[in-house]
């Protein structure tokens, strides 16, 4: 399974563009009716129902043509689901599932991210020190994350322990196994490095132990990626490789980008907090004496030849060639409107993160100058470690409360997370929105409100969707490929 790093589980998007789909489902048909089905890329049915078959979406009814099959068929298998809107699953575009078991530190007082950032640090380092921590972690991740109507995550694990979540729980995902390094010098030796660890995720996934991320990726509900972490931890060199590698094998590739001033200040010119913090959490030479080996890394990242050229993250990125229009970055708070004309003209996509970036900055998205450069944007959460849920509805929900009038309306915030996720990933030819032939990947949503049963039945076509943002995600039902996956509040 190992031999040429097992491409053929590595199906990108792409490859998957010309690829037809294999059916590997052997689930019997099941009808779901509700008050209101939203397709997304088609208006809204009321009292309608979405017709699965064998992993895949047959049809889409309304009202009498639930009746008509029905009564055609009356052994179909149906199941109601009054109080609630039908959707596509939802697609988190950044999480960190590794983290799941630290939500603590979504309450640490933090001046700059980097202050958050060496907490996470030592709490991982204690807190999260063995493989079997970290993959109960990564689970618990996902399975908030299902319960919550995410049918798809994409996220960034420097551990890998997040595909075993992924995979434990039967959600689908992109994981980018995460790269560091700095030092331009050694970047072969430190991409080396990275393939080893690649090599033993997939190794894992041959164990009994890994049996399910073996049946995820051999399925292709999961892909492997590389995530070069972000511009001030990855020298230019070592992204250049991570950039080949996965337009190699026809994969997006993952970062953070422009996420805090520190990151852009140090760029450009200097910042002593980032080298600080820099100094801080990079490993350091063993066989040397404490001082000597952090005036070594002190010395080291003083002569980086290239930083301190006055650009910023995005500048820095598009001068040394490293955009791919297959890259989804992380955040981009700190961005000009330069910026984004340069994003927009890569072809780049973009994970917002409102809550986690409030938290550790202070500072919300431009999502609508991003929108208005032409830019692909979805949500993320980013880790529990920096926000208080993995509930994507919840994040833009959030977002839209705080932005008010500014925010994309209740349509576009569904369409952003699901087809245009989608769209981000490559993938919207098979999920994303509610229609024949797509993967039946779909959630249900309560729209009743508290206390309130049969509230759902005044709602229509305008009311639905700010009724499904309002109500904060409470999911009935996720199904992946036409298997329940989740139920009224826990993991079937």
């Amino acid at each position: 399974m190992l031999a040429q790093e097992r491409r053929s589980l590595y199906p990108g998007p792409r490859a998957a563009r010309i690829a037809k789909s294999v059916n590997y489902s052997t689930l019997q048909p099941l009808l779901l009716t509700a008050p209101f089905i939203l397709p997304v890329s088609s208006p809204p049915i009321k009292d309608g129902g979405v017709l699965l078959n064998a992993g895949k979406i047959e049809s889409l009814l309304d009202r009498d043509q639930v009746l008509s099959l029905t009564a055609e068929r009356p052994a179909l298998s149906r199941l109601d689901l009054p109080g609630s809107a039908i959707t596509p699953g939802l697609i988190n575009l950044h999480t960190h599932l590794d983290y799941s078991n630290m939500a603590e530190l979504a309450h640490f007082p933090c001046s700059t991210m980097f202050d958050w950032l060496e907490e996470l640090v030592k709490h991982s380092r204690s807190h999260l020190n063995s493989t079997e921590m970290l993959r109960q972690s990564a689970r618990a991740g996902a399975e908030e994350a299902a319960l919550a109507g995410t049918s798809m995550v994409v996220d960034s694990s420097f551990s890998g322990a997040a595909a075993h979540g992924i995979a434990d729980v039967g959600i689908k995902g992109l994981v980018g196994l995460e790269i560091f390094g700095l030092n331009e010098n050694i970047a072969d030796m430190l991409f080396g490095l990275w393939q080893e660890r690649m090599a033993a995720l997939l190794a894992a996934a041959d164990s009994t132990a890994g049996s399910a991320l073996r049946r995820s990726l051999e399925l292709g509900q999961l892909r492997l990626t590389i995530a070069p972490h972000a511009p001030y931890t990855v020298a230019p060199a070592l992204w250049h490789k991570a950039i080949e590698w996965a337009s190699e094998r026809g994969l997006p590739v993952t970062c953070h980008l422009a996420e805090s001033i520190n990151e852009s200040a140090w760029l450009e010119k200097a910042d002593q907090r980032l080298d600080q913090y820099l100094l801080n959490v990079m490993p350091k030479n063993p066989q040397k004496e404490p001082a000597e080996a952090l005036a070594d890394l002190a010395s080291m990242l003083e002569n980086l030849t290239w930083r301190g050229k006055g650009l910023s993250p995005v500048q820095h990125l598009e001068s040394h060639h490293l955009f791919d229009h297959w890259t989804i970055a992380a955040h981009c708070l700190h961005v000009s409107e330069e910026d984004l004309d340069i994003l927009a003209k890569q072809r780049v996509k973009v994970a917002v993160c409102p809550r986690s970036n409030m938290l550790l900055n202070k500072q919300l998205p431009r999502t609508g100058s991003m929108l208005a450069a032409g830019l692909n944007v979805g949500f993320g959460t980013d880790s529990r470690a920096s926000a208080p849920s993995l509930n994507i509805l919840q994040e833009a929900a959030w977002y839209k409360e705080k932005l008010g009038q500014e925010a994309p309306d209740c349509s576009r915030l569904l369409s952003m997370l699901t087809l245009e996720a989608a769209e981000a990933l490559g993938l919207a030819h098979e999920k994303g929105s509610l229609a024949p032939g797509k993967c039946a990947d779909v959630a249900a949503f309560n729209l009743e409100k508290a206390g309130e049963r049969g509230s759902s039945k005044v709602l229509n076509q305008h009311s639905v969707l700010p009724a499904l943002f309002q109500n904060g995600g409470d999911c009935r039902l996720l199904i992946i490929d036409g298997k329940i996956i989740a139920r009224d509040g826990r993991l079937i």
